[in-house]
């Protein structure tokens, strides 16, 4: 919808030529009507633009969303990859350190396993590593 030129109003308010109508108020209330539209129509399409930004904005969001989905869920299957592997090293290990020998075996209480494994579930493979090293070192 376009707004029709003061001009247009102003002729319209010239065209009422009855006897019994102001023709100075009719100008004027036509005048008014005028600056009313546009100022409505002007904000409307200020807020079409702003909804339009908005919605623009949230496609942006909802895709970068989805893409920090995909990345949580690789991260958790790197995650489980990671734990498994190191679970099996751990394996390895207490049956190497059972084939030497009971009296030379490092005992890791339950609650550091579960530290092990609640460090690799996170995503910090390495302080898991860091720690079980420290603690083969000290039970050397």
């Amino acid at each position: 919808m376009t707004a029709l030129p003061e001009t247009t109003y102003v002729r319209i308010a010239t065209g009422l030529r009855r006897p019994d109508i102001d023709l100075g108020l009719a100008k004027v209330m036509c005048l008014d009507l005028a600056r009313q539209v546009d100022t409505l129509l002007s904000a409307l399409a200020s807020s079409n633009r702003l909804a339009e930004a908005q919605i623009d904005q949230l496609a942006r969001l909802r895709a970068d969303n989805t893409h920090l989905r995909e990345q949580l869920a690789d991260l958790q299957h790197l995650a489980d990859h990671r734990a498994n592997a190191l679970a099996g090293v751990l394996e390895q290990q207490s049956a190497v350190v059972q084939e030497q020998g009971e009296q030379n075996a490092v005992k890791v209480p339950r609650d550091r396993l579960q530290r092990f494994h609640d460090l690799i579930m996170v995503g910090s493979p390495y302080t898991a590593q860091r720690e079980l090293r420290a603690l083969l070192e000290a039970g050397q």
